[in-house]
């Protein structure tokens, strides 16, 4: 008996390597399957393997086929969509919205919010808000960036505290600071 409670599983090996974790809702093959021995609480997973590689995260939830599926460590993020925070380890407190939405970068920050197909999708450290398909798309680094329409910021990979509004705006910048 492994002595969890409130936890709901439905789907082959959903919440499987759970030891004492509780309060979590795993639905779909592999949805928070886990790490051997490790405990987590208070998740939501949603889709085949959401959250699959979770260990002690908490408090997250994650919808959509492969959300959140490298996640082991960082707890109250929102993943929406296939491939939602879909290499993030140890990011916390992100919001995630549609399909590859802050999905490719390994995040290990945290406080970024990403709404459009691939948004944010190549972050590996600092803070965005990409709102719009590709917004920040290529960005990997950077603190303070905020790109809000469909391919805003596009080519910017590094640099902190830019603007850019509005359909393809600022889409040739690829490094900087403080524009606007």
């Amino acid at each position: 008996d492994n002595e969890t409670t409130g936890n709901t599983a439905v789907g082959y090996g959903t919440g499987y390597r759970n030891v004492t974790g509780q309060n979590n809702t795993w639905v779909g093959y592999g949805a928070g399957l886990g790490a051997s021995g490790q405990s987590n609480s208070s998740n939501v997973g949603v889709g085949m393997n959401a959250l699959t590689s979770i260990t002690t995260a908490a408090e997250s939830v994650m919808v959509g086929h492969l959300a959140g599926d490298a996640i082991t460590t960082g707890g109250s993020n929102t993943g929406l969509g296939k491939g939602a925070l879909g290499t993030t380890v140890s990011g916390t407190r992100m919001v995630a919205v549609g399909q590859g939405a802050l999905g490719n970068g390994a995040i290990t920050s945290n406080h970024s919010v990403a709404v459009g197909m691939d948004a944010g999708l190549s972050l590996t450290s600092g803070t965005v808000v990409a709102m719009g398909y590709n917004a920040a798309v290529a960005m990997t680094t950077g603190v303070g960036n905020v790109a809000i329409g469909s391919g805003s910021l596009a080519a910017h990979t590094t640099g902190n505290e830019n603007i850019a509004i509005g359909s393809g705006a600022a889409s040739g910048l690829t490094i900087g600071q403080r524009n606007v």
